[in-house]
């Protein structure tokens, strides 16, 4: 099976295949692999062109394990889509919508989230060091275990975080973050405009 994949894969190189058409082949994979075999094509087809997904649609997309690192992402949907594992660090997605989305153990490590939505989003074990939050949106989202080291976050922000997870016990103010033993300088909150 995957050598037949792989053997379509190469032929993609020699002739022209829409970008929009590798990622509907990635949406409706259903294949366990398929969807990384179509993610490296798509990514060495970036690589020759301008590097940009901007505005994609991954919605309900079966993207386990995804490695989209340094990607430029802006206004991507991923609405529901599971990204269990998935590796964005250093990517821009900025406004990119994740509502709904199965995000354990992803790795958004100095990642461009400014106006991201996680509403409604599984974000345990999520790795959010250094990146930046600011006027993401957070109601709702399961954030235990997340690592929120050295983020950039705004008091709304911020505030959300602490709503939807004042009963689930993250560590979202000072005091909290002192009791979780996490030193309060680690949180950095972005200045208001």
């Amino acid at each position: 099976m995957f050598q037949r994949l792989r053997h379509r894969l190469a032929m993609m190189r020699y002739r022209f295949v829409p970008t929009v058409r590798l990622i509907q082949g990635i949406a409706d994979g259903g294949k366990p692999g398929a969807s990384h075999i179509l993610i490296e094509a798509l990514r060495e087809r970036l690589a020759h062109q301008d590097g940009s997904l901007e505005g994609s649609d991954f919605s309900g997309a079966s993207l386990d394990g995804a490695l989209l690192a340094a990607c430029r992402l802006a206004g991507a949907r991923f609405a529901g889509a599971a990204l269990r594992g998935a590796y964005f660090g250093y990517a821009d997605l900025s406004y990119a919508d994740f509502t709904g989305a199965d995000l354990r153990d992803a790795n958004f490590r100095e990642a461009q989230l400014t106006g991201a939505d996680f509403t409604g989003a599984d974000l345990r074990g999520a790795n959010f060091a250094r990146a930046r939050l600011k006027e993401a949106k957070l109601s709702e989202a399961d954030l235990r275990g997340a690592n929120f080291w050295g983020a950039e976050l705004d008091w709304d922000t911020l505030q959300a975080v602490g709503k939807a997870n004042a009963d689930r016990g993250a560590a979202t103010s000072q005091a909290a973050k002192q009791r979780a033993g996490i030193p309060a300088r680690e949180l950095h909150l972005a200045a208001e405009d």
